[in-house]
C-alpha cells in the first residue's frame, strides 16, 4: 500500500488532492483457457511491482505453439479477460469523502517467438477495454507494444462517487485484450494492474456568532456554533468538535441538545447537506470577558470569538421624597415622609447604596438598611407588569426638628449624587381655614397609575393688612393617600400669582384637594382661587388654560366673512391655548415627484392692543414641545400675518417635506406678555398654509451644500466651475552649497480653492433678487459663540460619496442677467483636500487609502483591573503610543468603553450610554493623539482590546 500526503501545494501552486494507490488483492481469469481463449497463467504476479509476471502463452511455446496466444487462424487467439478485485480499500478513504477520479495504470509487453530481438513476426492486437463494472465505467487503454515494457494509465476523471463506492470488495477493474489479429503466435507479459484513486474529504470550517455580543451580566447571551463543509462533498457524517469557553467572569450554560456533552466539551453531531449546528445560552453572572473556541477535531480548523459582559446597566426611576413638607413630630404625633427609591436594571445585581437623610429619622426597620447603608441582594430585584427588572423600596422618615432636610443617595454604581428635599414645619400655631374638593369622575378616569401630574391653581390675597406664614394656610393640597403635596403660598397682595405642585399618581389609593384660606384666628381680606388644571408633567411647560381659545373655530378656516373671537384677560396670565391646524387636502401634491421651495402660514387678524402671535410647525409624531418655533408681534394696526414663505422651511430639511405632507402640523397661540391687566379683543379668519414646488425635472443635481440640493434654491451650476483635483503641497526646500538643485525637507498639504459658478433663476428678475438674501444663507457657514466657522460641505453630482468642507472669505460676486443672476464664489477648502461624506468603520487593523493622514476615533475597552499597570494604546506600523494611567484609569471596571477623540485631542469613557470625558492628567506626558497613514494595527495594545477604527478618508 501507497498513501500520497494530504494537501500540500507546491511551488507552482497548485493542490494535490489525497490519493492513495493499491493493487488487488485476488485476481482472477474470466475465461480461462475455453477456446478460443489463452488464460494468464502466474497472475498473482500482477497484484504487486516485484519484477514478476503474468503471461498469456510461455516463453517456450511448445510443440506446434500449444503454449502460446494463437495466430488468427489458430484456436486460442484471444488471451482471457483478467479481473482484479478486493483492493482493501475499506478504512482508507471515508465513506463520505468525494472521488474525483480513478486511475488505472498497467504494465505489459508482446514478444514473438524468434531468436533475435529484431524479429519483426509479432502479434497484432488493438487497444484494450479497461472496465470498473462495478461503477459501470469503461475506457480504451493503450496496446500492448513490442519486446519492452510500457507503463500506461488510464484515467476516469470528474467523477462525482463516495468513498463508500470504493470501499466494497465488489470495486473491481477488468482488462480485456482483443483477439490476435495477426497470424503470428505471440505470448504477453503483464508485471500489474492498479488502481490510484483521488479523493476530497470532508473540510469542515467552523464559525460562532453570538447575539448580542455586548451583555451586562444576567442577560443570556445565544451562542450558535456553525461547522459547513467547504470542499463540495457534503456528506452526511458526524463531526466532532470542541467547544471551550475561557473567561475571567462566572457564567451558567443551557442548551438542549443531546448532541453535546458539557463535562467533556466535545459536539458530536451528524451533519445534513454538508452542515451542522448547535445552539446553546450563556448566561453570565458576573462581568468580564468570554471567549468562546470551537477546534473540529478532524481538519484541525478553529476559531474564537470574544463577548464583552458589562455591569448592567443602572438606572434610577424614582427618587422622592412623598411628602415635600411635614410638621415636627411629637411623642403623640408622628407626621412622616417617605423616601421611595424604585432602580431598574438589565438583570439581578448585588448593591450598595449610600443614604444621608439629612438628619430625618427613620420610624421602623427597614429590610437591608443599617447605618444609612441599604444593602440589595440579587433575590430582591423583580419583574414588573412590562417585564423589567425593579427593586422598589419605601423608607418612612420623620424629624423632631424644623428646617429643610436634604436627602442624598450615591453608589459606586451610579454617576453622581441623586437629591430629595424636605422641609419640617413648626406645627401652626392657629386653626387651619380650609375647604375640600373631590375630583370629578371624568377627571379621574383620565388620571393614569403612575404618571406624574403636575396641579395648578391660580390664587390671590385681597384687601389684607399682611399674610401670615404656615404651612396649611395660603395654598392648595394634593393628597393622595399618605401623600401630602403643598403648592407653593401665596406670597403678595392683591395680585394673582400661579399655585402649582407635583404628585404621582396612585390609583390605588383615594385622592382630593384641600384649599387653605388665611387662618380662622384672623380675618385677614378675602382668599380667591381659579383656573384649576391638573396636567401630566411632561407638558406643564408651556401650558395654556384650555378656556381661551377662538371660538367658533369653523370661523379660522377660509374667508367666510365671520371671524373667530378670543377675549383675554386676568386672570388668565394672557396666554392662550394652542390651536391646531391639520389634515390637508394637498390634491395629490405628496405623491409627486415634486420639489417643495418653502411652506409659508398666513391669515387675518385684528386686535385691540399689540399681542405676540406664536406659529410652532411640526408632525404628528412630534411632541409639541419639539415643533420648530416663530413668532411676530402684532399691533392694532395690522390685519393680516405670515410666516415663513419661499424658501423657508420651518426647520424641516427640504428633502424630507415631501414625505411628511400628509402628517403635517401646525399651531397658532396668541400671547399678551405685555401686562396682566388690561383685557385684549382678538379676531382671526382665513388662516391658510401655502407650498411652494416645482417640478422635479429627475436630472442630476449639479451640487449639494450639506446634502442638500442646490435645485431647491432654483440653482444651477456653470460648467466653468472649478474643481482642482490632487492636493497643494507646501513645500520647505534646502540648498546645499556646491551641490545640485534643492531638496524638500518638509512638505505639508495646503488649502485649495473651489471657483463655483451658479446661475440663480428666479419667475422674474424680482424674485431672482430675492431668492439671492436665500442663496447667501444656503452656501454661507455660521459661526460658533467665539466667531469660528462651522464648515460647510459641499458635493457634487459626479462625485456624491465625497465632499469638500470650506467656509467664505469673500462676497458672492453677482451679474445681474435677464431674468436672474450669474454667480461666482471661491469655496476655501482648509483640509486642501476632500473626503468621503460617511466615515468608514474598521476593526483594529486597516489599510487606508487617502492622499492625506487622517485624526481617527478610536473605541477601545479596558480589560484589567490591575493596579500595577495602565492601559497602553500600541499602534504598531507608526509605533505611536497612547498611555493612560492613574488612579482614575485603574478604577475605572473592566470592560469599560473608551473613545479617544484624536482629532479635537480628548478621551472619554462611557456610562450609562453616554461619553464624559477623561482628565487630561490621565494622558502619560509622552502619549500621541494618533496620525494614521497607510497601515494600522493596534493589535499589539495593553490591558484593552480596540474594536473600532472610526475616520474620514482624504482624498484630491
Amino acid at each position: 500500500m501507497m498513501v500520497l500526503l494530504k494537501i500540500k501545494k507546491n511551488d507552482g501552486g497548485i493542490i494535490k488532492l489525497p490519493s492513495i494507490l493499491r493493487y488487488p488483492s485476488k485476481v482472477q481469469n474470466i475465461e480461462g483457457n475455453n477456446i478460443p481463449y489463452r488464460s494468464c497463467d502466474h497472475i498473482e504476479n500482477i497484484t504487486n511491482d516485484l519484477n514478476t509476471v503474468g503471461h498469456w502463452g510461455y516463453a517456450d511455446p511448445g510443440a506446434k505453439y500449444k503454449n502460446a496466444i494463437a495466430g488468427r487462424n489458430g484456436s486460442r487467439k484471444h488471451p482471457s479477460t483478467i479481473r482484479g478485485y478486493d483492493f482493501k480499500y475499506d478504512g482508507l478513504i471515508p465513506d463520505s469523502a468525494k472521488v474525483t477520479s480513478i486511475i488505472v495504470q498497467y504494465s505489459y509487453r508482446k514478444l514473438a517467438y524468434s531468436a533475435q530481438i529484431s524479429q519483426t513476426a509479432h502479434g497484432s492486437f488493438s487497444n484494450p477495454e479497461i472496465i470498473l463494472s462495478s461503477l459501470n465505467l469503461s475506457k480504451t487503454g493503450n496496446a500492448p507494444p513490442r519486446n519492452n515494457f510500457g507503463e500506461y494509465e488510464v484515467q476516469f476523471n470528474n467523477l462525482n462517487l463516495k468513498g463508500k463506492d470504493i470501499n466494497t470488495p465488489n470495486f473491481d477493474v477488468k482488462f480485456d485484450l482483443p483477439q490476435n489479429t495477426s497470424t503470428n503466435p505471440c505470448y504477453i507479459e503483464m508485471k500489474y494492474l492498479r488502481v490510484i484513486v483521488v479523493y476530497t474529504t470532508g473540510n469542515y470550517i467552523p464559525s460562532i456568532s453570538i447575539e448580542p455580543n455586548i451583555v451586562s451580566y444576567g442577560e443570556k447571551v445565544a451562542v450558535k456554533c456553525t461547522m459547513v463543509e467547504t470542499s463540495g462533498t457534503k456528506p452526511s457524517e458526524e463531526i466532532s468538535a470542541n467547544i471551550k469557553i475561557i473567561t475571567n467572569g462566572d457564567c451558567e450554560i443551557t442548551y438542549d441538545s443531546p448532541y453535546y456533552d458539557w463535562t467533556t466539551g466535545i459536539w458530536r453531531q451528524a451533519t445534513t447537506n454538508g452542515k451542522a449546528e448547535l445552539i446553546f445560552y450563556v448566561t453570565p453572572t458576573s462581568e468580564g470577558l468570554f471567549t468562546i473556541t470551537l477546534d473540529e477535531n478532524n481538519s484541525g480548523h478553529s476559531t474564537k470569538t470574544t463577548f464583552v459582559v458589562e455591569k448592567p446597566q443602572l438606572e434610577v426611576w424614582d427618587f422622592y421624597a412623598n411628602n415635600k413638607e411635614i410638621e415636627i413630630s411629637t411623642d403623640t404625633v408622628t407626621d412622616l415622609t417617605y423616601l421611595n427609591i424604585t432602580l431598574k436594571t438589565d438583570a439581578p445585581l448585588d448593591l450598595t447604596l449610600n443614604l444621608n437623610f439629612g438628619g430625618l429619622t427613620v420610624k421602623e426597620p427597614v429590610p437591608g438598611l443599617s447605618n444609612n447603608i441599604l444593602q440589595i441582594s440579587k433575590s430582591q430585584w423583580q419583574k414588573d407588569d412590562s417585564g423589567n427588572i425593579v427593586f422598589d423600596t419605601n423608607i418612612p422618615l420623620y424629624s423632631k426638628s424644623s428646617g429643610e432636610h436634604n436627602i442624598e443617595m450615591t453608589s459606586p454604581l451610579l454617576l453622581g449624587v441623586f437629591t430629595d428635599k424636605v422641609k419640617v414645619n413648626i406645627p401652626d400655631s392657629y386653626k387651619s381655614y380650609y375647604s375640600i374638593l373631590n375630583l370629578s369622575e371624568f377627571t379621574l378616569s383620565n388620571l393614569e397609575h403612575g404618571e406624574t401630574y403636575v396641579f395648578s391653581a391660580l390664587g390671590r390675597l385681597l384687601n389684607a393688612s399682611k399674610i401670615e406664614k404656615g404651612l396649611k394656610n395660603l395654598r392648595v393640597c394634593v393628597v393622595n393617600g399618605t401623600t401630602n403635596s403643598y403648592t407653593n403660598q401665596i406670597s403678595v397682595k392683591d395680585i394673582w400669582e400661579e399655585l402649582s405642585c407635583e404628585f404621582t399618581y396612585d390609583a390605588s389609593k383615594p385622592i382630593y384637594l384641600i384649599f387653605y384660606g388665611n387662618f380662622i384666628d384672623f380675618d385677614y381680606g378675602t382668599v380667591e382661587f381659579g383656573n384649576l388644571s391638573l396636567i401630566l408633567k411632561e407638558r406643564y411647560a408651556g401650558y395654556e388654560y384650555p378656556v381661551l381659545a377662538l371660538s367658533p373655530k369653523r370661523y379660522l378656516l377660509g374667508d367666510v366673512g365671520s371671524t373667530a373671537n378670543l377675549l383675554l384677560e386676568p386672570p388668565e396670565l394672557a396666554l392662550s391655548t394652542k390651536h391646531f391646524f391639520e389634515g390637508f387636502n394637498w390634491q395629490g401634491l405628496e405623491n409627486n415627484n415634486v420639489l417643495i421651495h418653502g411652506i409659508e402660514i398666513t391669515g387675518d387678524i385684528s386686535v385691540e392692543e399689540s399681542i405676540n402671535l406664536i406659529c410652532g410647525v411640526g408632525t404628528l409624531d412630534d411632541d409639541e414641545l419639539d415643533y420648530y418655533l416663530d413668532s411676530i408681534n402684532i399691533t392694532r394696526n395690522d390685519t393680516n400675518f405670515k410666516f415663513g414663505g419661499k424658501f423657508h422651511n420651518f426647520g424641516i430639511p427640504f428633502p424630507e417635506i415631501n414625505t411628511i405632507l400628509n402628517d403635517l402640523r401646525f399651531f397658532l397661540q396668541i400671547d399678551d406678555a405685555f401686562d396682566n391687566v388690561t383685557q385684549v379683543q382678538v379676531e382671526m379668519k382665513n388662516v391658510q398654509i401655502t407650498v411652494y414646488y416645482s417640478k422635479n425635472s429627475g436630472e442630476d443635481c449639479d451640487f449639494y451644500i450639506n446634502g442638500v440640493s442646490c435645485k431647491y434654491f432654483l440653482i444651477s451650476m456653470s460648467p466653468e466651475t472649478e474643481i482642482p483635483r490632487g492636493a497643494n503641497f507646501d513645500t520647505e526646500k534646502y540648498k546645499i552649497e556646491g551641490a545640485d538643485g534643492k531638496y524638500p525637507i518638509r512638505v505639508n498639504v495646503d488649502d485649495k480653492k473651489i471657483k463655483l459658478k451658479f446661475r440663480v433663476y428666479g419667475d422674474d428678475f424680482e424674485e431672482s433678487t430675492e431668492i439671492m438674501k436665500y442663496v447667501s444663507d444656503y452656501l454661507y457657514p455660521e459661526r460658533d459663540t467665539l466667531d469660528s466657522p462651522i464648515l460647510k460641505s459641499i458635493s457634487f453630482f459626479f462625485a456624491p460619496e465625497e465632499c469638500f468642507d470650506y467656509y467664505i472669505e469673500d462676497s458672492i460676486d453677482a451679474e445681474a442677467m435677464v431674468g436672474g443672476y450669474d454667480c461666482e464664489v471661491n469655496l476655501i477648502i482648509p483640509s486642501g483636500l476632500s473626503r468621503n461624506i460617511n466615515p468608514l468603520r474598521k476593526s483594529f487593523a486597516g489599510t487606508i487609502t487617502t492622499i492625506g493622514k487622517v485624526k481617527p476615533d478610536i473605541i477601545l475597552y479596558k480589560l484589567s483591573e490591575d493596579e500595577s499597570t495602565s492601559i497602553q494604546i500600541i499602534e504598531s506600523e507608526s509605533g505611536q503610543l497612547m498611555k493612560l494611567e492613574g488612579e482614575f484609569i485603574t478604577n475605572l471596571p473592566e470592560t469599560t468603553k473608551i473613545k479617544i477623540d484624536c482629532e479635537n485631542r480628548n478621551v472619554f469613557y462611557e456610562k450609562y450610554s453616554e461619553w464624559f470625558k477623561i482628565d487630561p492628567n490621565c494622558i502619560s506626558v509622552d502619549s500621541s493623539f494618533f496620525i494614521l497613514d497607510h497601515h494600522f494595527n493596534f493589535e499589539n495594545s495593553i490591558n484593552c482590546k480596540v474594536t473600532d477604527v472610526i475616520y474620514y478618508e482624504k482624498g484630491g
